[in-house]
């Protein structure tokens, strides 16, 4: 059961119950890791990028830069 959904405790919790075992989501936590099960939070990650889209930034970034290094006056920062 846990294999089927590692992310979701309380599902494994309740899928216990319908076969009788009332268990906590604490409980079942602390059973899993005396087993030598670990647990990391799943991170929500890009998986496909346009990477044409990319390197026209990637050279307008470059373009910018060379034309701060020219230009005393002009500043350039990054945000996200």
């Amino acid at each position: 059961m846990v294999s089927k959904n590692p992310f979701q405790l309380s599902t494994v919790c309740s899928q216990l119950l319908k076969l009788g075992i009332k268990i906590t989501k604490n409980s079942l936590k602390r059973f899993l890791k005396s087993l030598g099960y670990s647990y990391k939070r799943a991170r929500a990650k890009i998986t496909k990028c346009d990477k044409e889209a990319f390197q026209e930034a990637k050279k307008e970034i470059e373009d910018l830069k060379e034309e701060v290094e020219k230009d005393d006056l002009l500043h350039l920062y990054f945000f996200d």
